[in-house]
């Protein structure tokens, strides 16, 4: 039994499955960083006649604190958890969706009337649209957008980042 479980797992580190990345996120506000690590299920089928895949991604979003307005600050976090499905377009280019929940926080707080401070918590709903290049075989870029709703009316993102697939 312990020597199948040795022989697989060279097959599956080298397949590329996992990955991780951290780019540039931005809202309407201001912008921070997001951080993402994502695990591809599968990765052998085809549609349309192109190469297509799924996966899970795990999306820390941290957009600090920010000022919108004279005397207003507001503060921004979400951890999420979302369903990845993408496919091929171009050479080394994949268009992908996510859809999935995230843990929001945001917090405003006006300088001199503490009384109407808010904070707010709670699960909202992800989707996520963008795309990825392949400088290599391991390394490459993506964009994406992605709109929450729920805490604050709604938010939309629009991020830059580079990714390592292991």
């Amino acid at each position: 039994m312990s020597v199948l479980a040795v022989t697989a797992t060279p097959s599956f580190a080298e397949r590329g499955d996992i990955y991780g990345g951290i780019g540039y996120g931005m809202n309407t506000f201001d912008g921070g960083v997001r951080a993402f690590s994502g695990y591809t299920i599968n990765d052998q089928f085809k549609l349309s006649g192109k190469k297509a895949d799924i996966g899970v991604e795990i999306t820390y979003i941290d957009l600090g604190s920010t000022s919108p307005w004279s005397g207003v600050t507001v503060t921004e976090k979400n951890l999420g958890a979302t369903a990845v499905g993408s496919i091929e377009v171009l050479p080394n280019t994949r268009a992908f969706v996510r859809v999935g929940f995230g843990q929001a926080q945001g917090d405003i707080k006006y300088a001199g009337f503490a009384a109407f401070n808010e904070s707010k918590t709670g699960m909202v709903p992800i989707l996520g649209v963008g795309a990825t290049y392949a400088l290599d075989k391991n390394f490459g870029v993506r964009a994406d957008f992605e709109r929450m709703t729920g805490m604050y009316e709604s938010a939309m993102s629009l991020s830059a980042s580079t990714f390592l697939k292991f």
